[in-house]
């Protein structure tokens, strides 16, 4: 799938690192296992931002305001086209994430 240029993505980090991070370690549900390539995780709303980054362990119920408070969102906007993995729920289930 193609996400086309001017479209907003969000995304929740920790500050430690910058928000447009590609992530090559083993821990993310889509990176490569061989860290071959990096995983920038994003949503195209809020909600699924925040979703991705708080709710992905079903165990966790609570979260402290302080977190938040410490974990920016920033916009990022395409300046060019995107092909994309769609990860919507059917999709997940696929790819072994749920």
């Amino acid at each position: 799938m193609t996400l086309p240029d001017g479209t907003d993505l969000h995304r929740f980090y920790t500050a430690a690192y910058d928000p447009i991070y590609f992530d090559r370690s083993d821990l993310g549900r889509f990176n490569a296992p061989d860290g071959s390539y990096g995983v920038l995780y994003v949503a195209q709303e809020i909600p699924g931002a925040f979703a991705e980054t708080f709710l992905r362990s079903p165990v966790r119920s609570l979260i402290n305001p302080a977190f938040l408070v410490a974990v920016p969102v920033p916009l990022v906007r395409l300046s060019s086209g995107l092909k994309y993995h769609d990860a919507h729920c059917f999709n997940l289930a696929r790819t072994g994430s749920i």
